[in-house]
């Protein structure tokens, strides 16, 4: 019953179909017809030659095969060998926004003891106190630009950072914490900051963040 009520709906669709592609084809059968044609004119009749490239690339490429069931699965496994289990591999701008009780240290001291547990020897670099977690207090961005922990990791912390790098002040960024930014990843380094207002921070701080976390409490006691 049910083939025999959608058989003339298929059969109309086919139909459909088959004259779209023949409508397509009529257009081009024409013309690849009529490229021919000015082709066998143009290069027996009038001696035109297609121009060669001036230069040959002489670069060997590996086969595309070779390289996907070979190279790839090779490359894979020697990069599991050489990982260190122990190697800080968080990195990135992190910005906690939200108003006053929020959430937004809470939410960010509960991220930091997750990655302590994870990675103890990480360094933690803040202008806060943090509660129950081991930190060095900084007091402007001399005090982290171009500190580093090697493969261990260093977290930044900055509370209220709208205070430190203002979008008012855009103009005026200070260069050196541009670059450190922007090389978190090679530094094994990883920045969060807290802001009540996103748009108040400035320009370059925003244009270079990567996570952006919005916390939500509930009842006042569940963040």
């Amino acid at each position: 019953m049910f083939l025999k009520a959608t058989l003339p709906i298929l059969v109309f669709v086919f139909k459909i179909f088959a004259f779209l592609i023949l409508s397509v084809f009529s257009l081009l059968i024409p013309f690849f017809l009529s490229c021919l044609g000015f082709l066998i004119y143009y290069r027996f009749f009038k001696k035109m030659h297609f121009k060669k490239r001036s230069y040959i690339d002489t670069s060997k490429t590996r086969h595309f095969l070779i390289r996907i069931f070979f190279d790839f699965p090779q490359r894979f496994v020697l990069d599991r060998f050489a990982s260190d289990p122990d190697e800080f591999d968080l990195y990135g701008l992190w910005c906690f926004t939200g108003v006053q009780g929020s959430g937004k240290s809470i939410a960010l001291v509960e991220m930091l003891h997750r990655i302590k547990r994870k990675f103890p020897l990480v360094r933690v670099l803040s202008n806060i106190d943090l509660t129950g977690i081991d930190s060095e207090t900084i007091q402007g961005p001399e005090d982290f630009v171009f500190q580093d922990n090697g493969k261990d990791g260093t977290i930044v912390i900055l509370d209220e950072a709208q205070n430190w790098f203002n979008s008012a002040e855009s103009k005026n960024f200070p260069p050196e914490v541009l670059q450190e930014i922007c090389q978190e990843r090679k530094q094994h380094k990883m920045v969060c900051l807290t802001t009540q207002r996103f748009n108040r921070l400035s320009a370059a701080i925003r244009e270079q963040i990567d996570y952006y976390v919005k916390p939500m409490t509930i009842a006042g006691c569940l963040t």
